[in-house]
């Protein structure tokens, strides 16, 4: 990702497309992980939490 950013910077002139996908893509990470946690915790497949 530091590689794309830099040739990014070196280019000033490419426009917004590389980043509006890359927070596309950040979104729908962070969507999936939040639906998957949703998924196991409902059905009951989480560890339970550490006693302290």
């Amino acid at each position: 990702m530091l590689t794309t950013i830099l040739a990014a910077a070196t280019e000033p002139h490419r426009g917004w497309g590389g980043p509006v996908a890359l927070g596309i893509v950040v979104v729908a990470y962070a969507t999936g992980a939040a639906l998957h946690w949703e998924w196991r915790k409902r059905r009951g497949d989480l560890p339970p939490p550490p006693r302290g």
